[in-house]
């Protein structure tokens, strides 16, 4: 009974491993097939010829029992011999059928490598599979969630500025395109769409400022409570070391401009179409891009005026360019990027616009995803 029991413990695990396996290695699945042989071996390791008689006391007792399905050899516990033999058959007469059953499990184990490809990817489960979906596609599906909700946000204000209707609000017609263009669904862009028709929703459009180690910092945010979400913008600021300005403080180190940037466009073609349009420049980038600038009021009267013109463009916002830098360190670079993190993780933070240069200093987090205090390099 051990090899059997062995065998076929071994071989269900081995199967029940391959089952949840995608693109095996080759040497896993004949490690997986022999194991089920070892399995076969189990079944035909069973000794041949009668079982052993009982003890007399033993047999006894079960003589005087009532004979159930389950106990065929309780009406032959008795002294009769023959009788016995009869009621309790051979173990070696059940080879022949254990040995088929054998066979197709080893043979269907081993199949199983055809259906799988060769990719060698694994589908793990209890806890792997849970650190994999913390560490992986959860990350992944927040960072989603952000550029959703940021499309739908410029999409409400749209609406909000003109007409739910596309054909009659070219804004809102150019905002749906480039959401579908990052993959937003549809019927979730009609869906806010239509909340907002129906006067469920109402968002209003704030900006918070602040000045942090000399660099100016405007925060632009979308929300249905300015008050919830000034106090949000203050604790990111406080939790940074940091404090807010009052009113448009930064104002004076930015200028407030519409940025047109066309990737793959010849420039003279669009230099050409800017010329018909109201805008404020138009110049060669280093990186072969070609960037228009207009003022915020002119700035959808320039996109309708290109786009007639079959100009695609990469990048299409309203955006505060500054009119003079300011130059971090490491450790100032350090906070400035924790307070950067902070507000990454507000909802309603839509842009982030700053004059700082920063260096490769990186920001390190604890276990619980939070920026540690800055620790300067040791000396050599």
């Amino acid at each position: 009974a051990a090899p059997f029991f062995f065998g076929w413990t071994q071989g269900c695990s081995q199967a029940a491993k391959q089952q949840v396996q995608r693109g095996a290695s080759s040497l896993a699945q004949q490690d997986c097939a022999m194991t089920a042989w070892a399995a076969l071996l189990g079944f035909c390791s069973v000794p041949a010829g009668p079982v052993p008689s009982r003890p007399p006391a033993a047999s006894a007792a079960v003589a005087s029992r009532a004979s159930t399905p389950l106990r065929p050899w309780a009406a032959a516990a008795s002294s009769d011999a023959t009788a016995a033999a009869a009621a309790v058959p051979e173990a070696g007469q059940h080879r022949l059928p254990l040995l088929g059953a054998g066979a197709l499990c080893a043979a269907a184990w081993r199949r199983a490598r055809g259906d799988r490809g060769a990719s060698g990817r694994i589908v793990v489960r209890g806890r792997n599979y849970e650190t994999n979906i913390k560490k992986k596609k959860g990350p992944a599906d927040i960072a989603r969630g952000r550029v959703t909700g940021k499309h739908l946000n410029k999409i409400i204000m749209a609406c909000k500025e003109g007409m739910p209707d596309e054909d009659a609000n070219p804004t809102l017609k150019r905002l749906i395109k480039l959401a579908l263009k990052d993959n937003v669904p549809r019927s979730t862009i009609d869906r806010r769409i239509k909340t907002f028709v129906d006067g469920k929703e109402a968002i209003d459009e704030i900006n918070v400022s602040g000045v942090v180690h000399g660099a100016g910092v405007i925060v632009e945010c979308v929300t249905s409570n300015s008050n919830r979400c000034r106090m949000d913008v203050r604790k990111c600021f406080t939790d940074a070391g940091f404090e807010i300005g009052s009113g448009n403080s930064c104002d004076h180190l930015f200028n407030k401009l519409g940025v047109i940037t066309y990737a793959d466009a010849d420039e003279d073609a669009v230099v050409e179409a800017a010329m018909e349009a109201d805008v404020e420049d138009c110049e060669a980038k280093e990186d072969g891009t070609v960037q228009v600038l207009t003022l915020p009021e002119n700035f959808h009267s320039t996109m309708e005026a290109l786009e007639k013109q079959d100009l695609e463009p990469s990048v299409s916002e309203v955006r505060y360019l500054p009119t003079m830098e300011a130059q971090l360190n490491d450790q100032q670079t350090y906070e400035f990027k924790t307070l950067l993190h902070y507000l990454d993780e507000v909802d309603e933070v839509q842009d982030i616009h700053h004059n700082a240069i920063l260096t490769d200093q990186e920001i390190t987090l604890d276990t619980y995803g939070r920026p540690v205090k800055f620790k300067p390099k040791a000396k050599a």
